[in-house]
């Protein structure tokens, strides 16, 4: 009677599998383009989430009208009413020298003319989210500023909106073509080793290996692959994002400051090693029976 091999023999048998010899490197850089791709994705939509958050808890109220003395009585009633509201934070009404200031980039000195018409403009803060706040501003400046115009800057967002969803349906599409990508990586190195060892995997069928035995070697290897190129990946990836987040913050931009990495991303990063070894290893198996079958 023929002794069936243990997976141990098994080993032996095939002590290297060196078609897969650079397939750590190639994972590496599929997972180091994939880390990017998430943390990027993944801290843009963070930061556009708190920023909406934040500019739809203020509006402006603008006061426009061609006689000054009525653009500051109105704009005096407005602050004073809206001051009074319920649910407001801050009333902030800025004089002529801030709002010379606002438009002197784009006017430049003439801003300052005093024979200039500029509107009178107010800074409403909520403690809330605005959605119902707008409805009583409105109500209110009917009465006491019939010129005034309402300014949400929640709108500004809108074309940020659709950008952002657009670089969520691009870092998706990145994602799902490295996996692409990996999975025919360790499809072809499965099927090169296999091609190497193939004479060495006939005799272990004629003395009694099984098909699940000489599978499991190939998991292993390929999901060691998997883990070590996944691993080193995310160290150069961390070493990356670091040296970005610095270079955002030095900038000292508001806008830019705010794209932080947040909390459930690192979570998210730290998987990438080991989904990268499971895919391989799942890839693996499939290969090796797949192949096996159609040799008999």
């Amino acid at each position: 009677m023929i002794p069936r091999f243990t997976l141990g023999t098994a080993e032996g048998l095939l002590p290297a599998l060196r078609a897969f010899s650079v397939l750590p490197m190639l994972i590496g850089i599929m997972v180091f383009l994939t880390a990017l791709a998430l943390a990027g994705a993944l801290s843009l939509t963070s930061a556009a989430e708190g920023l909406s958050r934040e500019l739809s808890r203020t509006l402006t109220v603008q006061i426009v009208h061609n006689d000054p003395a009525v653009r500051e009585r109105e704009a005096r009633a407005a602050a004073a009413a809206l001051g009074k509201m319920p649910g407001v934070a801050s009333v902030k009404p800025f004089n002529r020298e801030e709002i010379g200031a606002f438009l002197e980039p784009w006017l430049g000195a003439a801003t300052f003319d005093p024979e200039l018409p500029l509107p009178a403009l107010i800074d409403v803060s909520f403690d809330g989210a605005s959605s119902d706040g707008v409805g009583r501003v409105r109500a209110i400046l009917g009465r006491v500023a019939p010129h005034a115009r309402i300014d949400e800057q929640s709108a500004w967002l809108q074309p940020l909106s659709g950008l952002l969803d657009t670089l969520r349906l691009l870092g998706v599409g990145i994602v799902l073509l490295v996996a692409l990508a990996m999975v025919g990586t360790v499809v072809l190195a499965t099927r090169a080793a296999l091609n190497t060892h193939r004479e060495t995997i006939e005799v272990m069928h004629l003395m009694g290996a099984t098909d699940g035995q000489i599978s499991r070697l190939f998991e292993r290897r390929s999901a060691f692959d998997g883990l070590l190129g996944g691993l080193m990946a995310l160290a150069a990836a961390f070493l990356v994002l670091a040296a970005l987040q610095a270079r955002v913050i030095a900038t000292g931009s508001g806008l830019l400051g705010s794209v932080g990495m947040p909390a459930h991303v690192w979570p998210a990063l730290a998987a990438l090693p080991v989904l990268a070894a499971l895919l391989a290893a799942v890839t693996a198996r499939l290969t090796v029976f797949r192949s096996l079958s159609e040799r008999l």
